[in-house]
């Protein structure tokens, strides 16, 4: 039986998903990007060089920060991590928190429909293999990486339909060791139609997730794991 027969997926009425109009998003008032040459908060720097995180890569993602704003205070002194869109225009960003408070928010994003957004869809090669992955971290340092951003993908996302109609390579499932169960919810979602037998999982030890593969192993470490990737049978996704 033909894939699309057998999960009734209608092509002609697939984007069904709200992409009327992107909500306004701004960047923080705050924000600066980090210059080697210019200031930027110790904290911030040290944070990122524990996890990892390059110069070289600072640059590619235009990683910034923030410093205390009485009038957003919530978004102060945090990593941010901006999302531009295939036009290269900004339709999302993410703030980690750098400060040793720990009972302060460790995430802080804006409000946005994250159902009609795929994060840093600029970056993204649609003919090389994609790897799903869970948080903004991971992404940085996964090659050709979308993240989830803490949603569980159906067919009400825009990046859903992305990968069914875009992505002409194989798609890996790299997430945290932890979340198996989402691994095979995310398999079973997207194996299907144009993506049958396409879809790849890459193990990972239950204590482990690809950021902090990468902050022990480095980009090594990332590559041996996309190479592991593997089909999932049948019988282990009931």
């Amino acid at each position: 039986m033909k894939e699309s027969k057998l999960y009734n997926i209608d092509f002609a009425n697939a984007f069904n998903v709200d992409l009327s109009e992107e909500d306004d998003i701004k960047l923080p008032t705050s924000f600066r990007p980090f210059k080697e040459d210019r200031f930027y908060p110790p904290q911030a720097m040290e944070y990122l060089q524990k996890r990892g995180i390059t110069w070289d890569i600072i640059r590619d993602y235009n990683i910034g920060f923030t410093t205390f704003s009485e009038d957003e205070k919530m978004a102060s002194n945090r990593i941010i991590i901006p999302s531009y869109n295939v036009f290269g225009e900004l339709n999302y960003w993410t703030g980690r928190n750098f400060t040793n408070n720990a009972k302060r928010q460790r995430y802080f994003n804006p409000k946005v429909e994250r159902k009609n957004l795929v994060f840093n869809e600029e970056k993204i090669q649609w003919d090389a293999d994609i790897t799903i992955v869970e948080g903004p971290f991971d992404h940085l340092v996964v090659p050709n990486s979308i993240p989830l951003l803490g949603k569980v993908l159906d067919s009400g996302f825009k990046l859903y339909w992305d990968l069914l109609t875009k992505a002409n390579a194989n798609i890996n499932i790299f997430l945290d060791g932890d979340n198996i169960e989402g691994s095979k919810h995310l398999y079973a979602t997207l194996n299907h139609d144009r993506l049958y037998n396409r879809i790849r999982f890459i193990p990972v030890r239950e204590e482990n997730d690809p950021s902090l593969i990468f902050q022990l192993g480095g980009h090594n470490a990332i590559i041996e794991h996309l190479k592991n990737a593997q089909k999932i049978k049948e019988v282990y996704l009931q």
